[in-house]
């Protein structure tokens, strides 16, 4: 979107080779990615490249249709530079174009040589007036708003937009991310004047914010729907089980039963269920008076509460995963590249078991979040095991049945609460881990990072083998001196570094500051930082690795903001160098690492 103001002349060409599209339209002024595999828009690709490096894109009336003749195009599409052209190994190719300027349809020529055209362009109005600039405005509101809540575009193009130089610009931007119809947005394309054009954009987004609110609405009545029919299920299971417990006769019976009924529906695996049968059996014979029956009660319930059925993932897609990941986090393109290598040996692997992966860095430089990042680009449930100052092998083998107030490991109960066999299991501190006198929780863990071993892994309360070998391990350290060889050698170090001076202000100014102002109340409130207090508050209030201590300090700004709002009724707040000095005092000499 770097296009100057002013009008842009109307003008004729001849001999454009077209670009037919389905199911989408292409704007100007927006930079937009396309997968071309037919043969009539590989040769308008290609016949461009040998050009000026220009296509006309106009959008099929009927996408279903591989006709790609004059009467199955609209009239209005756009005249477009063909960026950049990637061939693929199916003979297909990945086109990235930007929008140059609105072009209506001309006389149409299709022979062996392709499809082409005489296209006109269209005029831009470049207009000037307050209504446009308070059009602008509400657009721009409500767009950041939705934007914010449904991720329609990421992050580091949303500054762009709402800052685009034009009108024209502006509108075709937000025209671009808005999730409407193929139908519509031609509609929109079509409307050739930019007054016009800001009064559908502004329609449009407002009417994206209303089904936003009616879809929140409708979630909430089905959740509290749900939550009621759950809460009545408890209650008739707690009348029953006070039924069961006032009839001595056929108590234990009814219990047994209600236990092999869950056994037989968790579809375990033979020995497990050969297990818990087995199991079954002890406690019929035990009867309620024994106190042997709760504890092999206990058992059982553990035992059916695991997902004992592996899941099922889609190989994972890496442009998605990509897109993911720089979004969720800013800089660190080193880290980012390294796991998108992870995820695609796995892919190439077909899902099989490999090394661990180690993320080593300061604290605060987003070792964790990573890790979570990755469970949302593989759609799989996260786990985080604290192992900072374990010194008990129990804590992760789990304790066996023969000791009072036994119960699994911490890695066993990890799977019970991602209710997954293949979570991502967050190995939090793993170099905090010590060895004391009850066992060394290292030898524990080296079963359970060894791809070898991992699909027997047995904890010591279940004493039955639970397959891990399809989870995904991610550790995190602050240093590597403290993990034992043995330990290291089971994982890949994926080093993370202290963010740049840069990275911080961006971080503060897209991601910390506007959370603050949230957690404070201070969301509906129009607060405004310049960029020298930006500046100052992530390099001079903070000097550290990561970004918690400045997490805290904007934090503080935000909590002192909000008192001065509160108490003194302002509609508005603006922070300058001066303002921060006031609520934060001096900048500190020396700060402690």
């Amino acid at each position: 979107m770097s296009r100057k103001k002013g009008v842009i002349p109307s003008q004729t060409i001849e001999s454009v080779p077209v670009l037919p599209i389905r199911d989408q339209v292409l704007f100007p002024h927006v930079v937009t990615t396309l997968h071309v595999a037919r043969d009539v828009s590989r040769l308008s690709i290609e016949r461009a490249r040998k050009g000026n490096g220009r296509v006309f894109a106009v959008t099929q009336r009927d996408s279903a249709s591989t006709d790609a003749g004059a009467s199955n195009l609209f009239e209005v599409g756009t005249y477009c530079d063909v960026l950049h052209v990637t061939p693929l190994p199916d003979g297909s190719s990945r086109v990235v174009l930007e929008g140059i300027q609105r072009a209506r349809l001309g006389e149409f020529v299709e022979n062996e040589k392709g499809v082409s055209a005489t296209v006109s362009l269209i005029a831009e109005d470049a207009s000037e007036s307050e209504e446009l600039a308070a059009h602008r405005r509400l657009i721009s509101d409500a767009f950041t708003v939705l934007a914010g809540k449904h991720a329609l575009v990421p992050p580091e193009s949303l500054e762009a937009v709402i800052h685009a130089e034009t009108y024209e610009i502006f509108a075709d931007a937000v025209l671009h991310y808005l999730p409407l119809l193929t139908k519509r947005k031609q509609e929109l394309l079509e409307i050739n004047t930019i007054e016009r054009r800001l009064e559908a954009t502004l329609r449009e987004v407002l009417r994206e914010q209303h089904l936003v609110t009616l879809e929140a609405s409708l979630k909430a009545e089905v959740e509290d729907e749900i939550g009621k029919v759950q809460r009545d299920f408890f209650l008739r299971q707690q009348l029953k089980a006070i039924q069961e417990a006032l009839d001595p006769t056929g108590g234990a019976q009814s219990e047994a039963e209600r236990l092999e009924t869950m056994i037989l529906a968790k579809s375990m695996p033979p020995k497990v269920e050969q297990m818990a049968l087995q199991e079954l059996r002890r406690f019929s014979l035990a009867g309620d008076s024994n106190a042997e029956s709760q504890v092999i009660r206990g058992y059982l319930e553990t035992l059916c509460s695991l997902p004992w059925a592996a899941d099922s993932h889609q190989p994972v897609d890496l442009d998605e995963a990509q897109k993911r990941l720089d979004s969720n986090h800013f800089g660190v393109d080193a880290v980012k590249e390294r796991i998108l290598e992870f995820l695609a040996v796995r892919r190439l692997r077909g899902g099989e078991p490999g090394a661990a992966l180690l993320f080593v860095g300061p604290p605060g430089v987003g070792k964790t979040s990573m890790a979570r990042s990755i469970a949302q680009v593989l759609d799989r449930q996260c786990a985080s095991i604290a192992l900072g100052g374990i010194v008990d092998e129990a804590e992760i083998r789990g304790h066996r049945r023969t000791y009072v107030g036994a119960r699994p490991g911490r890695i066993v109960q990890a799977v019970k609460n991602a209710a997954s066999l293949t979570p991502v299991i967050v190995l939090d501190e793993i170099d905090k881990l010590s060895r004391g006198t009850n066992g060394d929780p290292t030898s524990a863990l080296l079963e359970l990072l060894d791809p070898e071993q991992n699909s027997q892994f047995v904890d010591h309360y279940l004493e039955v083998p639970v397959d891990l070998s399809g989870a995904i391990f991610v550790a995190t350290a602050n240093v590597l001196e403290t993990i034992p060889a043995a330990l290291l050698d089971r994982m890949e170090v994926v080093e993370f570094t202290s963010y740049t001076e840069s990275e911080r202000k961006h971080i503060l100014r897209e991601h910390i500051f506007p959370s603050a102002l949230t957690e404070n109340g201070l969301g509906g409130i129009d607060v405004e930082i310049d960029d020298e207090s930006i500046r100052l508050l992530a390099c001079e209030y903070t000097r550290e690795a990561g970004v918690r201590g400045l997490m805290r300090e904007t934090s503080k700004l935000a909590r002192r903001i909000a008192r001065r709002i509160a108490t003194d009724g302002l509609k508005a707040f603006s922070v300058t160098a001066d303002v921060l000095q006031k609520i934060l005092g001096d900048v500190p000499e020396s700060i402690s690492q």
